[in-house]
């Protein structure tokens, strides 16, 4: 097996993990800093597959005396319509910076499990989402971007019998080779980022809710980066404070 074919091998893998079904892309909305943070909250994505996520959040002391406030929590992330196996399991730590009445940012950080599967076969990553909605304020409104990377750091990844018959013609009779792709450890199997707008309102002192919509781009292993197309849609609702 050429080192070619192995990246194709660990590449197949890798974007079952990043399809909306494993991480996607894939974090739920970051709770807006217009109001208090949400201790529970729930969305739906199109990335382009319809995905649900939920998560709990608990309000942690403030860092300093008013500008700042910090949650920590977890999540899951699943595809409701698609019996894939697929699903995503993050911690989650949010920093909320409020410096001016009229502006402010939303940073969140995400450690992530996640479980994919595909014609190739199944994978486990490991790996790290970080996203920042830096956004402007009006009354109960905000508007800002969405920005986010998301890294798979390390990859278990079992080949399929349908990726090893792939190489079973590979060599010509009498000439020994390597029998199909290896499994294991794959370390930096993709890289995915977001780019977009986002849009919040708060209902009150416990009620918000949040869209943001964009693109994404995946970097290649010959370091060119592609947009995923369709756009990402996410809509989320909080609750709590």
């Amino acid at each position: 097996m050429t080192a070619r074919q192995g990246r194709l091998a660990v590449a197949l893998l890798a974007g079952a993990l990043l399809r909306p079904g494993a991480h996607a892309a894939r974090a739920q909305l970051l709770p807006s800093a217009a109001g208090e943070v949400p201790r529970q909250s729930g969305g739906l994505a199109v990335e382009p597959e319809l995905v649900a996520t939920a998560s709990y959040l608990h309000a942690m002391a403030s860092p300093s005396t008013g500008d700042d406030r910090v949650g920590l929590g977890a999540g899951v992330k699943l595809t409701p319509l698609v019996a894939s196996g697929d699903l995503r399991l993050n911690l989650l730590a949010v920093w909320i910076h409020r410096p001016s009445p009229r502006w402010g940012a939303t940073c969140a950080g995400l450690p992530f499990l996640a479980h994919g599967e595909s014609d190739a076969g199944s994978a486990y990553a490991l790996g790290l989402e970080l996203r920042c909605q830096p956004s402007l304020f009006h009354g109960s409104w905000s508007w800002g971007l969405d920005l986010g990377v998301q890294s798979a750091i390390a990859t278990h990844i079992s080949h399929s019998a349908l990726a090893r018959r792939t190489f079973s013609d590979r060599y010509p009779p009498g000439v020994e080779g390597i029998d199909g792709p290896r499994d294991g450890w794959y370390r930096f199997t993709a890289q995915r980022f977001r780019a977009g707008l986002s849009a919040s309102r708060s209902a009150g002192s416990r009620w918000s809710g949040a869209v943001a919509a964009g693109t994404m781009f995946v970097e290649q292993h010959q370091g060119v980066y592609l947009a995923l197309l369709p756009f990402y849609l996410e809509l989320s609702i909080g609750h709590g404070g």
